[in-house]
This record gives C-alpha cells, sequence and structure tokens, in this order.
C-alpha cells in the first residue's frame, strides 16, 4: 500500500476501507445473536447484511487478484532465487491450490489480525508514551545503546531489548488486540472454579452465548495490583533489569489453548523492529492529550484520532533527547 511518494496517503485503498466497515459490523454481531435476522436488507431492518456483503464481496475480489497473481508466478519459469520472497508466495507453496476459499479466508484473517493489530498496538503505544514521556526517553536510551553496541534487533537478541519489550506488554495489557469477544457453546461444559477468589464451577449449557473482555480481566485489581490500570512497564521488568514475559492465565492478550494467536511470536519482534530505528531518527509529541478509549469495532481501534507531532533529530539532539 505504501510507495515512495507522498500521494499514496491521500489515495483509497480497498482493503482499509472494506476492513473498517467490517470490523464495525462484526463488532456489533458479538453482542446480538440474533444479527442474522436484523441484519436483513427489509425495510423493517437496518439493511446491514446489504452493506456487510458488499464489503466483504469487494475484499474476497481483492484477495482473490493477489492469490491469482502470486499464482501465476509461482507457475512461471523464472529463476526461484530471482522470485520476491514474501508470505502470500510460501503460504501458497505451502498448500494445495485446489482450494482457494482456504488460502482466501485466512488472507482475509490476517488482514483482520495482522493489519489491525499491529496498527493499533503502535496507535496506544504512542497514546501512552505521550502521557509516559519517561518510557519514551529508556526506549530511546536502549535503542541508542545497543545501536552503538552494533546490534540490532533479531529474534537472537530479543530479549536485549528489555524496555522496548516491557512497553510493548504492557501497551497491549490495557489495549489488547480484541477488547470483548464471545462464543457459542456447542455441547455442555464447566468453567472451571478459581479457589483463590472464592469463584466456584460455572456449568455453561449447550447452546449459551458466552461473552468476556481481556480488556476487564487484564485492568482488574485481583490480577494486577491496585495499579491494573495504570501504565507501568515496569511490572514486566525483574529488579535485575530483566525481561518478565507476562504469561497466562494472567495475560490472556493473545488468547489461549487452541484459538492460541499464531503470531504471538512474531508481533513482539515486529514492533521492537519498528520502533528501535524510529527512535534513534525521530521524536514524538502528541498534540492533544485528551483521554482515549476504544471505538464500537471488533478490533482495538482508538474512539477518534489521535494527532501526534513528529520531529527528525540530529546526532546532537538524539544525545540531549536521553
Amino acid at each position: 500500500m505504501l510507495r515512495g511518494d507522498l500521494a499514496c496517503l491521500e489515495e483509497k485503498d480497498v482493503f482499509i476501507e472494506t476492513v473498517l466497515e467490517l470490523n464495525e459490523i462484526s463488532a456489533g454481531r458479538l453482542f446480538n445473536p440474533y444479527w442474522a435476522l436484523t441484519e436483513r436488507s427489509d425495510k423493517q431492518l437496518d439493511g446491514t447484511k446489504r452493506q456487510f456483503d458488499s464489503n466483504i464481496s469487494k475484499l474476497w475480489t481483492a484477495v482473490e487478484a493477489l492469490i491469482a497473481e502470486h499464482s501465476d508466478d509461482k507457475r512461471s519459469h523464472v529463476n526461484p532465487e530471482e522470485k520476491q520472497s514474501d508470505f502470500l508466495t510460501s503460504l501458497i507453496q505451502g498448500h494445495s491450490e485446489e482450494n482457494p476459499v482456504f488460502l482466501r479466508n485466512i488472507m482475509v484473517t490476517l488482514l483482520f489480525g495482522g493489519r489491525d493489530n499491529t496498527q493499533n498496538s503502535l496507535s496506544w503505544a504512542l497514546y501512552e508514551l505521550s502521557r509516559h514521556s519517561e518510557w519514551l526517553g529508556r526506549m530511546r536510551k536502549e535503542a541508542l545503546e545497543l545501536d552503538q553496541a552494533g546490534s540490532t534487533p533479531t529474534f537472537a537478541n530479543l530479549n536485549s531489548y528489555v524496555v522496548h519489550l516491557a512497553v510493548f506488554y504492557e501497551t497491549v495489557r490495557l489495549w489488547p488486540g480484541l477488547p470483548k469477544n464471545a462464543r457459542y457453546a456447542i455441547v455442555d461444559d464447566v468453567l472451571p472454579a478459581i479457589p483463590h477468589l472464592d469463584l466456584p464451577e460455572v456449568p455453561v449449557s449447550k447452546g449459551t452465548y458466552v461473552l468476556w473482555s481481556d480488556r476487564i480481566i487484564m485492568r482488574d485489581p485481583t490480577v494486577y495490583g491496585e495499579d491494573a490500570a495504570e501504565f507501568n512497564p515496569g511490572r514486566h521488568i525483574s529488579p535485575d533489569g530483566k525481561f518478565i514475559k507476562p504469561a497466562l492465565p494472567n495475560f490472556v492478550t493473545f488468547g489461549a489453548g487452541p484459538r492460541y494467536c499464531p503470531a504471538a511470536t512474531i508481533v513482539p519482534y515486529e514492533w521492537v523492529c519498528i520502533w528501535a530505528p524510529l527512535l534513534l531518527n525521530f521524536d514524538f509529541e502528541g498534540i492533544n492529550e485528551e483521554a482515549r478509549d476504544v471505538g464500537d469495532t471488533l478490533t482495538n481501534q482508538m474512539d477518534k484520532p489521535f494527532m501526534i507531532r513528529v520531529r527528525s533529530l540530529d546526532k546532537q539532539e538524539l544525545l540531549e533527547t536521553i
């Protein structure tokens, strides 16, 4: 979507437009078990189904065109070493092309999970760091020290970026990718008891619609202490300066069990790879520090724009900021 010229920032993009609208409609479905009825385009109802179908059709068409383009590249006789390597090409090579719906649905899921959650975690980090500038300074100091030592982020040395990781995990603790979620029970089940909180077992009958909020769970003082609602990356750093990775069951940003996010390993790496070089070249300042909240969307989008002033740093200014 991005090119070298700034004009691309003004252009409309089918992926962005359709995903945003589908995001809003999908969020409404979570709390409306009768959405299949109420979304009908009948004059007496709201016509949302027509809007959803139109957007999903546009998205499928765009994704199928991408798959066809990369499949053609796979079938060509170009020297393999000269071919461009990307995720979609690798996915096609790893799965049978006889099931195009499977590939299409995988890519649609990635657009929601990969694009939205990456963007949102960066946005919420900017929001929190503009209100807690000391942590922005600590991230920049760490990035500079590691850069001067000849280090760049890799999977092997990711734990060297202690402050970056602490800020990332604290950001997605307060602002998880899916702030609200739901499941429909297809069999009878039992939610286990939590004895130390005096919570008994909870029977869940087949056909029950179960809703929960990762955001509420990870802001609960019984889970994270009295400062649970505060931005404090220090909770993820040990007294001797080591990164403490938050884990289940207290940290549920990436889900759990069969639904555990397959990108849980790559997301923090990607996040550090974006932030570390940016902090060596730019300074960020929030223009309006007014409190923000989550919009009524499936993923964790802000309810209104958050404007940032970006300033280029020369070497002297970089040293002065830390």
